[in-house]
């Protein structure tokens, strides 16, 4: 079906409905509701003719009547009724309006909410099972309080949940740039004075954002690396495998200026996780210093790549 029909078909499917509870309405009137010209409304009542039930005799096709320029229409109330959306359409249209939530306005952050309740009754009364809780969609954090304490180099104090420690703790922090990983998952990009490096904070696990009228502080981006790094490994990652540095607390990131990338340590726990970790993100994320694991890395990339053949 091209675009065209397409367009016309929905027209058809709105208008027969319209038709059943406007009776009598002047061809005019109905031209400038449906934006048509007349010859294209006279060619869509003119298709409704062969419109109708299995069987295709008077008795089953639509009946519609237009001489004298006033417009009825009998025998339609299998579509006399507007489509409805299915459970599936709302609900993916409520998904989709959730998401818009992080990145809109107060004012039409209500608007949206007021369409997403209309969305969930309508799902409701189309699956008399479906029971759709959004009582915590309208405590999705403001990010204008973010876009204007990065505008205004302000902090903000922020109330974040960590699955790592299930905790909600309240944090001061410097928020400095937004973030994506590969999966479409955003990241606040901040300094965090309550732990004195710089920190990746997942959105949608920030319950609630306060904003101060405190200046940004200087901060030394190179406070921790320092210290006693024994026990840790330095890595090197693209902003796709943001959600390593997420999952597994790689501290001290900060941007590598050289390829728009960020390095960071985290604990090594063993030489072959890091190993593994580091095949797994197939590039996105490299060992820069540590020479033998770097060359361990590449002697096992081969020996995989030598399984293929050229």
């Amino acid at each position: 079906m091209t675009p065209k029909n397409e367009t016309r078909f929905a027209r058809i499917l709105k208008m027969v409905p319209f038709l059943s509870s406007h009776q009598g309405i002047e061809i005019k009137e109905a031209c400038e509701i449906f934006g048509v010209s007349e010859r294209e409304l006279i060619a869509d009542l003119n298709l409704l003719w062969v419109c109708g039930l299995p069987g295709y005799s008077h008795l089953e096709l639509i009946d519609v009547q237009f001489d004298g320029g006033y417009i009825s229409i009998a025998n339609a109330g299998t579509i006399a009724k507007p489509r409805r959306l299915t459970y599936e359409e709302s609900s993916a249209l409520i998904v989709a309006l959730n998401s818009l939530l992080l990145s809109v306005d107060t004012q039409t952050k209500e608007s949206i909410l007021n369409l997403i309740n209309k969305l969930v009754k309508i799902s409701e009364r189309a699956d008399p099972k479906v029971s759709i809780d959004i009582s915590k969609l309208s405590s999705q954090p403001d990010l204008l309080l973010i876009d204007n304490a990065i505008a205004a180099n302000l902090q903000i104090s922020i109330d974040y949940y960590s699955p790592t420690s299930d905790k909600l703790t309240t944090r001061d922090v410097a928020p400095l740039e937004y973030l994506a990983d590969s999966s479409g998952g955003r990241y606040l990009y901040a300094w965090c004075y309550s732990a004195n490096d710089f920190r990746q904070f997942k959105i949608e696990r920030i319950r609630g954002i306060r904003a101060t009228h405190t200046k940004v502080t200087k901060f030394d981006s190179l406070s921790k690396l320092s210290k006693n790094l024994d026990n840790f490994i330095e890595l090197e990652l693209n902003e796709k495998a943001l959600w390593f540095a997420e999952e597994w607390g790689i501290r001290n990131l900060i941007r590598n200026q050289s390829d728009e990338g960020f390095i960071g340590t985290v604990k090594l726990h063993n030489h072959e996780w890091a190993i593994r970790a580091v095949l797994a993100l197939s590039g996105e994320m490299k060992i820069p210093s540590d020479t033998d694991l770097r060359q361990e890395v590449s002697d096992r990339a081969a020996a995989s790549l030598a399984n293929y053949p050229s």
